[in-house]
């Protein structure tokens, strides 16, 4: 028997106290199945059924007359269906702050424009940000004034801070590094993000979004807890920048939103469109694609890259901000409403999920 979905560890998510229906398949040469006592139809040597979600854990039953297997499933639930803008390639910014020396943070350009895309639309934005930033002088974390502190903290119901990497360059940092190297680097940058804006968060997106399971291992000592990653294709169809994630991983995540790694008991989820991607006239039209391929999702993230932002970048955008009102103007219109991922993967789910485990 071969279990094909869903993906053991796989978090389906349960908007407005609705209840979900697993999927359930499997390919076996059996004449009959039961999965959790319900009679499985059969198509060839495929059997499928529907389960019923109605608990916070689920662990799914394969039963024929010779065989058996199982998988387990998580349900977590949310009051509404959540979109999440997601801030990548930070430090710039924090270097102007400490450089200008402003009264207020929403001085800094940068940062005013966030601003004022949370006071129009009540967008939610967490930033990943660098340790250093040589391409720009010899500015660090550690130089970043802790007098701001009191202002972070009454902004934290919309901005959230977490670790990115240690510097822009070079590209793919963690793709072959150790345990060692990743934990120095995220503990160097989340300490500094505590000092000067008092909380760092359990989320984050790691530079290239590639690494081992060490260096996971790693980041979850740090204490994350959910890891985003853009789960795109390469030209050959195969997953890409998901940290290695087989096809099976790929697609749960990209179905579900949420999946958990049994071996290193992180929660991957992930982008669903890069706004400084494609034009901007592009926007709608490749988000409406992604909601046509995964229907239905729970939540959405949509990402941006700090140095699109300014005019001596090489790349520069001047549309940056338009791109991300029509990142956000987009998900309003489907139904989906500012929030972050741990307003769904709430500390007392976790506190659950090790319990299980």
């Amino acid at each position: 028997m071969r279990i094909l979905e869903p993906l053991s560890g796989t978090v389906f998510v349960s908007v407005a106290g609705e209840t979900p229906g697993v999927v359930c398949r499997a390919q076996s040469n059996a004449e009959n199945m039961r999965i959790n006592g319900v009679q499985a139809s059969r198509e060839g040597d495929v059997f499928t059924a529907v389960v019923p979600l109605q608990s916070d854990f689920l662990e799914l039953e394969f039963l024929t007359e010779s065989e058996w297997e199982r998988a387990h499933v998580w349900r977590v639930n949310t009051d509404r269906r959540i979109y999440r803008l997601s801030v990548d390639d930070n430090v710039r910014f924090l270097q102007d702050i400490c450089e200008k020396g402003y009264k207020s943070l929403f001085e800094n350009p940068y940062l005013a424009m966030y601003r004022r895309l949370h006071e129009e639309y009540g967008v939610k934005v967490h930033m990943n940000i660098y340790w250093e930033s040589p391409e720009y002088g010899d500015f660090t974390l550690a130089d970043f004034p802790d007098r701001y502190r009191q202002e972070w903290l009454d902004n934290r119901d919309w901005l959230h801070l977490s670790f990115h990497a240690r510097a822009d360059q070079p590209g793919w940092p963690y793709l072959k590094a150790g345990y060692q190297q990743v934990y120095d680097d995220c503990s160097l940058v989340m300490d500094e993000i505590r000092r000067f804006a008092g909380e760092a968060g359990p989320v984050t997106t790691l530079h290239f979004a590639e690494a081992n399971s060490e260096g996971i291992r790693a980041l979850y000592d740090c204490g994350i807890r959910v890891l985003l990653g853009d789960y795109a294709e390469d030209k050959d169809g195969n997953p890409a920048i998901c940290y290695s994630a087989t096809k099976e991983q790929y697609n749960a995540v990209r179905r579900h939103c949420f999946w958990r790694d049994p071996e290193t008991r992180m929660i991957f989820c992930p982008c669903d469109k890069v706004l400084n991607t494609g034009t901007l006239e592009s926007v709608r039209a490749s988000m409406d694609e992604f909601a046509a391929r995964w229907p239905g999702r729970a939540f959405v993230d949509i990402l941006i890259h700090e140095q699109y932002f300014y005019k001596d970048y090489v790349a520069h955008e001047p549309d940056y901000e338009q791109r991300i009102r029509a990142g956000i103007e987009w998900c309003m219109e489907q139904g989906y409403e500012p929030g972050f991922i741990d307003e769904i993967i709430r500390p007392e789910f976790l506190s659950a999920i090790e319990q299980h485990i």
